[in-house]
């Protein structure tokens, strides 16, 4: 079942897809920076939870050079740059146990990446909370931003 999020105004496209047959799974995770950004993505880091059905010993990496994190149980890929209009895939194959349902839900997937770009149009709300102050302060330092992009 693949699953995509991105509105026009967004840098990439982040594409998860989960394949299940009995006891076999694999997760993979395609990544596209769009043809009209005006530069590359960098320091991309893609970030897997695996659900808990999933035998840990039992993942390898199929494409890219991911890393799993028994503790976290997160599987993490990096890649330095990502050229406008270029695309790339990463995926993991594993075991599960057979009599327990997955769904897509159980492999949230994080995309995080810099690039040099211009966003148009920001909208930030601070709220009040009792005892704690709350503000928003802007400062325009360069054009270079952090974004993080999340599939549940």
């Amino acid at each position: 079942m693949p699953y995509s999020i991105c509105g026009r105004h967004c840098l990439q496209l982040l594409e998860r897809k989960i394949d299940r047959k009995g006891s076999a799974i694999q997760i993979a995770v395609q990544v596209r920076s769009k043809m009209d950004n005006s530069s590359d993505l960098t320091h991309i880091r893609i970030t897997a939870s695996i659900a808990p059905s999933v035998l840990g010993s039992s993942i390898t990496m199929v494409s890219g050079n991911g890393e799993f994190d028994k503790m976290k149980r997160t599987i993490s890929w990096k890649l330095d740059r990502l050229p406008k209009g270029e695309s790339f895939m990463v995926s993991a194959k594993a075991r599960v146990q057979e009599d327990v349902p997955t769904t897509p839900k159980e492999f949230p997937v994080m995309l995080r990446c810099s690039a040099q770009d211009q966003i148009s149009t920001v909208s930030l709300q601070a709220a009040k909370l009792p005892n704690h102050p709350a503000s928003i302060a802007s400062q325009l330092q360069s054009r270079s931003f952090l974004l993080v992009h999340h599939l549940k």
